[in-house]
């Protein structure tokens, strides 16, 4: 895992023991894929975290040779596929850059669910740093999938316009949505020196999700971290309405799904965004 979130490393390291699996964790500095393509060269996994990968003309690499699957995780929009093309093991995308999170969108729809039961004309308003946002991109192709319906609320700069989903950046429409879900900043797949909001606390002020905001019963979440008092206020993340520590538990069960599946016998392809089209 490059750039690991404790939270989604352990929740597939304590998948992989579930099924019985022994894993060996990379971490920065110690991977094959940054080893073979550094950063600073543009043949590498990408010169710049907006660019899709482009494959090296340097001599092949095997890594992985003794791995059935690999779990990756990397700031760079395209690594798995660059590892499944020199690897036999299955890949499984722990997020790329701001391209995709595959297992987060999974075990969204698995926490909503459970919650509320089928999610054929659910509403859900997506809110927050859309335009940065790997998780996003993922929850609008499953929410396509299983029929619930999506607007995209947040700042005029954050708002992506070529996705599939309205958008607004009146922070009131969250109020016609069954569930509130909500984004943090990504400060960190953001240009040096870009503003696209005045301050945090104008943000705040302006998208934050307060109690004020939502109406009673609906259904709140947040894959975390989260930053408390910015984009979502304390009493809201910890209120009965909150689905976030759910979120957490249905992580271990999802994730140990997808290593099973993998493991066992391939999953059912679905077409995923190329990584062209959030570049």
């Amino acid at each position: 895992m490059l750039r690991p979130v404790r939270q989604r490393r352990d929740g597939f390291r304590h998948g992989e023991a579930q099924i019985g699996r022994r894993d060996r964790l990379l971490q920065m500095g110690a991977c094959a894929v940054d080893q073979e393509f550094p950063r600073q060269r543009a043949q590498g996994i990408a010169g710049d975290e907006q660019e899709p990968v482009r494959q090296s003309r340097s001599q092949p690499f095997r890594p992985f040779p003794e791995s059935a699957a690999v779990e990756i995780r990397h700031p760079q929009i395209g690594a798995p596929q660059l590892v499944a093309r020199v690897t036999d093991a299955h890949v499984v995308n722990a997020g790329d850059g701001k391209h995709q999170h595959p297992t987060q969108a999974l075990l969204d729809l698995y926490t909503l669910q459970q919650e509320v039961g089928s999610l054929e004309g659910l509403h859900v308003a997506i809110v927050g740093d859309v335009l940065h946002s790997r998780v996003a991109r993922s929850l609008l192709q499953a929410f396509e999938l299983v029929g619930t319906h999506t607007i995209l609320v947040g700042p005029p700069a954050l708002l992506p316009r070529d996705l599939p989903a309205k958008a607004t950046t009146d922070i009131g429409a969250i109020r016609d949505a069954d569930v509130v879900y909500v984004l943090r900043m990504q400060n960190e797949r953001m240009q040096a020196g870009a503003n696209f909001v005045p301050s945090l606390r104008e943000y705040s002020a302006r998208w934050g999700i307060t109690p004020e905001r939502l109406r009673p019963g609906q259904k709140v979440m947040h894959p975390g971290p989260m930053n408390r008092g910015v984009e979502i206020d304390g009493r809201v993340a910890d209120s009965p309405d909150s689905l976030v520590t759910t979120e957490v538990r249905s992580g271990l069960v999802v994730r140990m799904a997808v290593l099973y599946d993998v493991l066992t016998g391939g999953p059912v392809g679905v077409r995923a965004l190329a990584a062209a089209e959030v570049a």
